[in-house]
């Protein structure tokens, strides 16, 4: 072996770099942070009570009778017809009382609606008959029935459950090393450890995801394998009726916006609402609401999950707010990006089904293998009862005025 001789003083790079030992900090500093409060807030044992015991879940669905419809076209004082939104006419029964709220004037229904129409008697009680103009919404409202003495019964109505449904989702995480990565020394832990928690955060952002993101598919022949294949849907594919959509004002989300947002979600389901929010929508409800968003305290949470604020009781109700920071990653803009979107979600409304509880399984290699091989493992999905007891706000780019 050569000798190297080296004179004068000596410094770090001078000595042979393998005597230095590596100052290494530990534990590994992840650029991610795992954030999965809704998966956290399902998986609490309150709300994680529904079980999975095929491919498919399948839910009915139900509603009082309808008691508004709107004027599908104008109506003069003389008019003894009401033309209804499409379908709408079907709510009224002969004897009906109905108001016309854009007058005030009562009237009777002498018949039983049809479809889009409803035939009345005019003026009954103090308002007298006045021209009403056609209108989108609510311009009718059915107070109540008037039967006469000694009648038989009215007609009899009933709305007609519905049946809604969500696909069985298997969600798996694998990681493997072989036995002399496992058995040679490491900084920090254990690279099998390591990974172990590493896999957990990026199982937890799988499960997270696909509540509110995840599409309801199924196919009998979903890949090679021609086994069956299901995926679950998320939130964004059921929420239909309350969808406030901010792209028309270039994404900048007005007070009178946002209230009308809360006031609309409000309307239907339980108070129990909790808003998760993309940092966007966050920073531009704080800015509207500057008196009546108030920062959580450090040990507020709901059903586990931390929550990050609070708007107050100005709406009728105090909603939890919880910023999904990932999101933030996701993109803003008006075209549907995910980082400018929020949910407020009913947790009256919403369950987990689940065949197979989150599962870490071991010794998942081949039995000749030199190593070890384990996963991660859940067969869940979500049930959204009465999408219209949810809502969501998106394309919000700034807080406006």
């Amino acid at each position: 072996m050569a000798t190297t001789i080296k004179s004068g003083l000596q410094d770090t790079a001078s000595v042979l770099s393998n005597r230095l030992k590596v100052d290494m900090l530990e534990p590994i500093q992840m650029l991610d942070t795992n954030l999965s409060q809704f998966s956290t807030i399902l998986d609490h044992p309150d709300l994680r009570g529904d079980t999975l015991s095929s491919y498919i879940k399948e839910w009915l669905e139900d509603r009082l009778m309808p008691r508004t419809f709107s004027l599908g076209a104008s109506a003069a004082s003389s008019d003894t017809v009401l033309t209804t939104g499409s379908g709408e006419g079907l709510y009224v029964k002969k004897g009906d009382i109905i108001r016309i709220v854009s007058t005030g004037e009562a009237v009777r229904a002498t018949a039983d609606g049809t479809s889009t129409s409803v035939t009345v008697s005019r003026a009954v009680g103090g308002v007298a008959a006045a021209s009403a103009a056609s209108g989108t919404s609510n311009n009718a409202v059915i107070v109540g029935h008037a039967t006469p003495q000694g009648s038989s019964l009215p007609t009899m109505l009933i709305t007609q459950q519905s049946r809604s449904y969500n696909y069985g989702q298997i969600q798996r995480k694998s990681w493997g090393f072989d036995r002399t990565a496992r058995q040679s020394s490491w900084y920090s832990q254990n690279v099998l450890d390591s990974e172990r928690d590493k896999k957990l955060s990026e199982f937890k952002t799988d499960r997270e995801n696909t509540v509110f993101f995840g599409a309801r598919s199924y196919t009998s022949n979903g890949d090679s394998s021609g086994h069956p294949l299901g995926s679950a849907g998320g939130l964004i594919e059921y929420i239909s009726t309350n969808v406030t959509d901010i792209s028309g004002a270039s994404g900048a989300l007005a007070t009178t916006a946002l209230e009308n947002f809360i006031t609309t979600a409000l309307q239907y389901g339980s108070q129990d609402k909790v808003f998760f929010v993309a940092p966007k929508v966050g920073q531009a409800i704080s800015h509207l609401l500057s008196s009546n968003w108030v920062r959580a305290q450090p040990d507020e949470r709901v059903y586990g999950a931390k929550v990050d604020a609070v708007i107050s009781g100005a709406f009728g109700a105090s909603i939890p707010v919880i910023v999904k920071q990932q999101w933030g990653a996701y993109g803003t803009g008006t075209t549907g990006q995910y980082g400018s979107m929020g949910f407020l979600v009913d947790l009256a409304s919403v369950r987990l089904a689940t065949m197979q509880a989150p599962v870490r399984l071991s010794n998942r290699q081949a039995n000749d293998l030199d190593g070890i091989e384990e996963e991660y493992l859940a067969e869940e999905t979500l049930v959204v009862a009465q999408e219209s007891h949810h809502s969501l706000l998106k394309n919000v780019t700034s807080g406006g005025t």
